[in-house]
């Protein structure tokens, strides 16, 4: 399998606090946020940065709250000389637990990662051999079945349109591009159901989510630095839902040498959350969804989080 992601080589880079001062952060009391990368397991928070804590110690990645808010899918990969056991440290592929950490359930076998729960929970879209798979959360012989089939690209990041009918993705179509599509997610990738690009623009638009509505898609987008092409800057944007109105939300001050990624929109779609990552340390930010008013949650001393707010 090939895990598809964006590697960056970041350089150094001011806290945002420089650029912002601290504002109150708000969200309704069940409103959390739940970000983890492999060096520091699963953790979940209220908005402002309080009540964190840590649900899973593992090497897993890409948390991902189910539609009521009661499980969280994660993915694992296991090295070849790793045994598997059935303790939590040995999951592979993806797997879900309760929102305390508790009850671990495999969900899909190996060689599966970055989980996407359908609006109504009962399927869940994947990335795996570099396309982009649909598998039920129950079981079934006929899954996962395959949705996208770009056999020239690596397709990664899905994220369910809030009607169901519609998965967008990230479609890396050479060494320095990639680009958002969105197909719908009825059927298989094909002559009547073909991927539709929302960006066209050199650099990598990558991480696609969309707004509670459905209006809306934020999105990160790096652009290629012209003296090493290995040094990325990127930012957060968002678009209308058919690729039109793009806007830059993060400020011009960002242009520093971190990287602003992993956008997640607010359960009322009021503000997105964003990863502000240097060398040394990542910091999770909120924002109002016009990109003003940005606000530090926390800081974690990790490299390559995820996030997502249900």
């Amino acid at each position: 399998m090939v895990l598809v992601g964006l590697l960056w080589l970041l350089v150094g880079c001011a806290s945002a606090e420089s650029w912002k001062s601290r504002q109150e952060a708000t969200a309704a009391p069940s409103a959390k946020i739940v970000f983890g990368s492999g060096e520091i397991g699963i953790w979940t928070m209220s908005a402002d940065g309080s009540d964190k804590a840590q649900i899973l110690d593992s090497d897993v990645a890409d948390p991902a709250w189910s539609p009521d808010g009661k499980l969280i899918a994660f993915n694992k990969a296991v090295t070849p000389d790793e045994p598997e056991s059935v303790d939590a440290h040995a999951i592979s592929g993806v797997a879900s637990m309760r929102a305390d950490g508790s009850n671990i359930h495999k969900l899909v076998e190996a060689t599966a990662s970055e989980p996407a729960w359908s609006p109504d929970g009962n399927e869940i879209a994947i990335t795996a051999d570099s396309y982009i798979y649909v598998a039920t959360t129950y079981g079934s012989d006929e899954y996962p079945r395959e949705l996208t089939t770009g056999r020239h690209a690596r397709d990664s990041s899905p994220a369910w349109s809030p009607d169901g009918n519609k998965i967008a993705f990230e479609r890396t179509v050479s060494n320095n591009k990639s680009e958002i599509y969105v197909i719908k997610a009825c059927c298989e990738e094909s002559a009547t159901n073909k991927a539709q690009p929302l960006t066209n623009s050199r650099g990598y638009n990558t991480e696609p989510t969309w707004s509670p509505d459905g209006t809306e898609i934020a999105y990160s987008h790096a652009r290629l630095n012209n003296e090493s092409p290995f040094v990325r800057t990127a930012d957060i944007y968002k678009m209308d839902a058919n690729g039109s109105r793009k806007t830059r939300l993060t400020p011009l001050e960002s242009d520093d040498g971190c990287t602003e990624s992993s956008p997640a929109w607010s359960p009322d779609g009021n503000k997105i959350a964003y990863v502000r990552q240097s060398t040394l340390h990542a910091e999770i930010y909120i924002m109002k969804a016009d990109g003003s008013e940005p606000t530090l949650a926390t800081r974690v001393e990790a490299s390559d989080i995820s996030i997502d707010w249900r």
